[in-house]
């Protein structure tokens, strides 16, 4: 189970850095990837204990909330 539950894990931490660096693109910004990749593994260690899924960051949601004007990722 150990090559599988890898697999998962190195695409996720891809498909967040792939939309952080889209994200930065569209606001000409810059991410840090360590901390991406460290709140991303915290949040999917800790989400099943409360219930939850664990996820990625998305591209097309990002790229959706950008045009909408969001400015940060936590809401006003």
């Amino acid at each position: 189970m150990m090559i599988p539950a890898l697999t998962i894990t190195m695409l996720g931490a891809i498909e967040s850095l792939l939309s952080a660096i889209v994200a930065d693109g569209m606001i000409e910004s810059r991410h840090d990837s360590n901390q991406e990749l460290m709140g991303q593994g915290l949040a999917n260690i800790l989400c099943p204990f409360f219930g939850g899924i664990s996820a990625t960051g998305a591209i097309a949601r990002t790229a959706t909330n950008i045009r909408s004007g969001a400015k940060t990722p936590w809401p006003a």
